[in-house]
């Protein structure tokens, strides 16, 4: 898994997290840009395993705003019908709605924060 170069630490921890987890899972697939770090204070992206069953999201914010709305990622890449459970929450959510209308990001306590979200197929 070659992600994209790091914004800042926190960001390079996460990508190197990223890195052990995709290895220890033997997870090699498609990497997705969800926003450009280009012209932007956020960045987010991710990666599906060839086989669908897992995906791996990462979202970094820079600089963080004060009361800011919130965060809706579009995801790509899954397989269309299924079901994908959130690893962290146990939430499970169609395929076609993480796409479509998203997953919304937890808000930011500081600056460079990041999350790290782990989906797999149910």
């Amino acid at each position: 898994c070659v992600l994209f170069p790091p914004l800042c630490l926190s960001a390079a921890t996460d990508a190197r997290d990223n890195e052990a987890v995709c290895l220890s899972a033997g997870l090699s697939g498609e990497q997705y840009r969800l926003i450009s770090p280009v012209g932007s204070n956020e960045c987010a992206f991710m990666v599906v395993a060839e086989d669908k069953e897992t995906a791996i999201v990462t979202y970094i914010k820079v600089l963080n705003d004060p009361n800011p709305p919130t965060t809706r990622l579009r995801l790509k890449g899954l397989e269309d019908g299924a079901k994908y459970r959130d690893i962290s929450s146990g939430k499970v959510y169609t395929a076609k709605a993480l796409m479509n209308a998203g997953h919304n990001m937890p808000a930011m306590k500081c600056d460079f924060d990041s999350v790290r979200i782990v989906l797999e197929k149910v």
